[in-house]
C-alpha cells in the first residue's frame, strides 16, 4: 500500500507545518526601521531609482533586489506598496544579491535486477522458510527417537528463536534496511511463538499463566518492530506464523486458542495502524478456520465464539477507523468518509460464521438473540463516533436487525410473530419520518438514538435504512399473515378464528400508525396498504350480504372524510371499497346468470346490490380530481340499480316466458325515460346511454325473444317495444335538444 503510507506521511508534514509555520522573511517594503536618507516625495523616489539602476551590475538579473522592476516583477512589490513606502519613510530598495538555490530533485531509485532479487529478496525470505520449518519439526519430532529430551528441545527452539529475533533486530537498527534482517527477525517471532506454544500447553514445562504472558510479550514486541520498521514482510512470516502455531504444532486445544487470540490481536494493532489489508485478510482466514474448526467439531465454547467475533469486528472497525491516518489533517470541511468495502465484509461474514457456528454448537436460540443485541447495540453506539462512516454504522444496526428477525421467528410462531415483526415497523417509520423535509415531533428522539444526520449524505443514508427496515418488517409480518394465520383462501369459506382476524387487524394498525410517523411523504402508500389490510379483515369476519353492506359503509365513510377533509386520496379509498362491495355482491350473491335463471337469495342479493349502487351514489358527490370521474360514478350507479330491477323481475316472474318478456319491456322503458330526462335537462351524455340501452334492448327482443319465446310471449315483447319506442320518438319530437332541427 505504497500510496497510502505516502499520503499518511504527507498528512504528517502538513501537521507538523502547522503546529510550527516557518519564520516569513519580511520585505523591504515591511521593515520597520526607517532610514534617515529615505525618499521623502515622489521626485526624490523616481531619482532614488534611477540611481539604483545605474549602480546594478552588467547583466543583472532578476536575482537582484535592486534590479530594474521590470526585471525582477517576481521579488519587487507593486507600485502601490513602493510609492507607499516612498511617502511613508520606509528603507530605498537596497542592493543585496539573493543567490537562488536550486532545487533538490530526489535521486531516481535503482531498477533491480533479476540478480539482485535473488541475492536481496529471495534468499532471505526461503532462508526464513527453512528456518521457521525446521523449528517446527524440531518441535514436533517423536519422543520415540530419543534424540534430546522434550525440556531440552524446546529450550533448544527458544534459545534458536531468540537469537534469531536478536540478530535480525541488531542487523535492521545497525547495518541498514535489509531483507535479511527482516526476514530474520520474523521467523525469531514466529518460532518464540510455537517455543511458548509447546512449552505451556502440550509438554507444561512451564506455567500455563507463564506461557500466556510470554505470548502477549512476544506478540506486543511483533508489533512494535512491525509498526517501526514499517515492514509487511514481518507480519507476513512472522505474525501469520504464530497465527498458525496451534494447528502446525498440534496445540488444538483450549490453550491453543487462547494463544491464537492473542496473536490474532496482536495481528490486529498492526495491519489496521499500517493499514496492511492484505495481511489482515489473510490473518482473518487463518484465524476463522482454527477456530471454527476446533468450536463445532472439538468443544462448544462460548467464549471462544465471544473472544473471536469481537476481535474480527474490532479488526473490521480498526480498518474504518484508520482509513485516513491514526491523526488526519483536517484542511477545509470535514471530508466525507466512504465505508471501506473490507470492513463491511469483515463484519457480514463475521456475523455470518458466529450465527451458523453458534447455533449448531451451543443453544440456538439464546445466542442468536445475544448476538442481535450485540450488533444491535454497537451499531447505534457507532453512529455517534465521527471516525466512523455513518453506512457502515448502519450496516452493522441492519445486520442486527436480520438476526434479530432470525432469533424472533425461531422462538415464536403464529400471531405473536405476526404481532412482532409488525410492531418492529415503527421505530424505522420513526426514522423515515425525522429524516424527511418537515422534522416530526420525534426528530430530538432519534437523533438522541441513532445520532444527528450532518449532511444530505447521512440523511440520505438514514432514509434508505429507515425504507428498507420499514418494508422489511411489513413485508415479513404480511407474508406470515397471508401465507399461515389469514390465508386468502378463507374468504371463500367459512368465518375465520380469531387468531386470522387478529393478524389483519394488527397489520392494519400498524400501517396506519406508520403512516402518521413517516410523514406526508409516504402516507399514502402506507394508508392504501391499511386500507387494503382493513378490507381483508372485514372479508374475513363477514361473509354474503353482511359483507357487501359493510364494505358499502366504510365506502360511505371514507367519502365523507373526503369530503370533508378534502382528500383526493381518500375518495379513491371509498370508490375503491364501493367496488369491492359490487364485486363481491356479483360473484356471490347476484351472478350476471340470474338475468336467465333468477337468484337465489332474492333479499340478500337485492340488499348487496342497493348498498353497492347507494355507495357508488354517494362516492360520486366526492372530486376524484379526474374528467368525468362523477358522471362514471353515477352510471355504474344507475346500472347496479337496473340490474338489481332486472334480476328481481326475473325471480319474481319466471327465468322463462313472462320474465323474459317483463325484462324486455323493463329495458325499454328505462331507456325511453332516461332519453326524456336527457332531453327535458338537455343532457347530451344521458341521451346517448339512452340510445345505447335501447340498442340492447332492440338487440334482446330481435335476437333472443323471437328464438326462444313462444308466440305469444313474442308477441308480447314486440308490442311493448315498439309502444315504448313510439313513446321516445314522439318526446324527441315535442322536446328537441338545441341545435336538431324539425322535418
Amino acid at each position: 500500500m505504497v500510496a497510502e503510507d505516502r499520503l499518511a506521511a504527507l498528512e504528517e508534514r502538513v501537521a507538523r507545518l502547522e503546529e510550527h509555520p516557518p519564520a516569513r522573511r519580511r520585505a523591504w517594503w515591511e521593515d520597520d526601521q526607517a532610514s534617515a536618507a529615505a525618499p521623502r516625495t515622489g521626485a526624490e523616489y523616481v531619482a532614488a531609482a534611477r540611481a539604483a539602476e545605474r549602480l546594478a551590475p552588467p547583466h543583472a538579473g532578476p536575482e537582484y533586489v535592486g534590479a530594474p522592476p521590470a526585471a525582477r516583477a517576481s521579488q519587487a512589490p507593486p507600485v502601490w506598496a513602493r510609492g507607499a513606502a516612498s511617502m511613508s519613510g520606509r528603507a530605498s530598495t537596497p542592493l543585496i544579491p539573493v543567490r537562488p538555490v536550486p532545487a533538490k530533485l530526489s535521486p531516481e531509485a535503482p531498477k533491480r535486477d533479476f540478480e539482485d532479487f535473488v541475492g536481496g529478496s529471495l534468499l532471505a525470505w526461503l532462508g526464513g522458510v527453512a528456518v521457521l520449518a525446521g523449528l517446527a519439526f524440531l518441535l514436533t519430532i517423536a519422543v520415540s527417537r530419543g534424540w534430546i529430551g522434550e525440556g531440552a528441545r524446546t529450550a533448544l527452539a527458544g534459545v534458536v528463536s531468540a537469537g534469531l529475533l536478536g540478530a535480525g533486530v541488531w542487523l535492521r537498527e545497525r547495518k541498514g534496511q535489509t531483507e535479511a534482517s527482516l526476514a530474520a527477525a520474523a521467523v525469531g517471532i514466529a518460532g518464540l511463538f510455537g517455543t511458548l506454544v509447546v512449552a505451556g500447553p502440550v509438554y507444561h514445562l512451564v506455567p500455563v499463566p507463564l506461557a500466556f504472558a510470554g505470548a502477549f510479550a512476544t506478540g506486543a514486541f511483533a508489533t512494535w518492530l512491525a509498526i517501526h520498521w514499517r515492514a509487511q514482510v514481518m507480519g507476513w512470516l512472522g505474525l501469520l506464523g504464530a497465527l498458525s502455531a496451534p494447528t502446525a504444532l498440534a496445540a488444538f486445544d483450549g490453550g491453543g486458542m487462547v494463544f491464537l487470540a492473542i496473536a490474532f490481536a496482536a495481528t490486529i494493532g498492526v495491519v489496521s495502524s499500517q493499514r496492511w489489508t492484505d495481511l489482515g485478510v489473510f490473518a482473518y482466514v487463518v484465524t476463522t478456520m482454527q477456530w471454527v474448526t476446533w468450536v463445532a467439531f472439538d468443544t462448544a465454547s462460548l467464549p471462544a465464539l465471544i473472544v473471536f467475533g469481537a476481535l474480527t469486528a474490532a479488526f473490521a472497525l480498526g480498518i474504518e477507523f484508520n482509513r485516513r491516518g491514526a491523526h488526519p489533517v483536517v484542511i477545509g470541511p470535514r471530508p466525507r468518509l466512504h465505508t471501506h468495502p473490507l470492513a463491511v465484509t469483515l463484519l457480514a461474514l463475521n456475523a455470518t460464521t458466529l450465527a451458523a457456528v453458534g447455533w449448531g454448537a451451543l443453544d440456538g436460540e439464546p445466542w442468536l438473540v445475544g448476538l442481535a443485541l450485540a450488533h444491535i447495540g454497537l451499531g447505534l453506539a457507532l453512529t455517534h463516533v465521527r471516525r466512523i462512516s455513518r453506512e457502515l454504522a448502519l450496516i452493522v444496526l441492519s445486520i442486527g436487525v436480520v438476526l434479530a428477525n432470525i432469533a424472533f421467528a425461531s422462538i415464536a410462531t403464529g400471531l405473536p410473530l405476526v404481532l412482532g415483526w409488525a410492531l418492529s415497523a415503527l421505530p424505522f417509520a420513526a426514522l423515515l419520518g425525522a429524516r424527511s423535509d418537515t422534522p416530526s415531533p420525534f426528530t430530538k428522539l432519534v437523533d438522541t438514538v441513532i445520532g444527528p444526520a450532518d449532511d444530505e449524505a447521512a440523511r440520505r443514508a438514514d432514509r434508505i435504512l429507515a425504507i428498507g427496515g420499514l418494508l422489511g418488517q411489513i413485508a415479513l409480518s404480511a407474508f406470515q399473515g397471508l401465507a399461515f394465520d389469514a390465508p386468502v383462501t378463507q374468504l371463500s369459506g367459512p368465518l375465520a378464528s380469531g387468531t386470522a382476524l387478529a393478524a389483519a387487524g394488527a397489520i392494519a394498525v400498524v400501517a396506519w400508525a406508520c403512516g402518521r410517523l413517516a410523514g406526508q411523504r409516504y402516507r399514502i402508500w402506507l394508508d392504501t396498504l391499511a386500507l387494503t389490510a382493513v378490507a381483508h379483515f372485514t372479508g374475513l369476519a363477514l361473509e354474503g350480504a353482511a359483507l357487501a353492506a359493510t364494505l358499502a359503509a366504510e365506502a360511505l365513510a371514507l367519502a365523507a372524510f373526503a369530503r370533508r377533509h378534502d382528500d383526493p386520496y381518500a375518495a379513491w379509498a371509498a370508490a375503491g371499497f364501493a367496488l369491492l362491495s359490487l364485486t363481491h355482491t356479483l360473484g356471490t350473491l347476484a351472478t350476471p346468470d340470474a338475468l336467465f335463471v333468477g337468484l337465489d337469495a332474492p333479499l340478500a342479493a337485492a340488499g348487496g346490490l342497493a348498498a353497492s349502487a347507494a355507495a357508488l351514489f354517494m362516492v360520486s358527490r366526492v372530486d376524484l380530481r379526474i374528467p368525468d370521474g362523477r358522471r362514471i360514478l353515477e352510471t355504474a350507479a344507475a346500472v347496479t340499480v337496473l340490474y338489481l330491477a332486472s334480476v328481481e323481475v326475473v325471480t319474481a316472474a319466471g327465468p322463462t316466458l313472462t320474465g323474459q318478456t317483463l325484462l324486455s319491456v323493463l329495458w325499454a322503458l328505462a331507456g325511453v325515460g332516461a332519453l326524456i330526462r336527457g332531453l327535458v335537462i338537455d343532457d347530451r351524455q344521458l341521451r346517448q346511454a339512452a340510445f345505447a340501452l335501447l340498442a340492447l334492448t332492440v338487440s334482446k327482443v330481435f335476437l333472443y325473444d323471437l328464438a326462444s319465446l313462444e308466440s305469444l310471449y313474442r308477441v308480447g315483447s314486440l308490442v311493448g317495444l315498439g309502444l315504448l319506442l313510439l313513446c321516445g320518438a314522439f318526446a324527441w319530437q315535442q322536446v328537441r335538444p338545441n341545435g336538431a332541427k324539425a322535418r
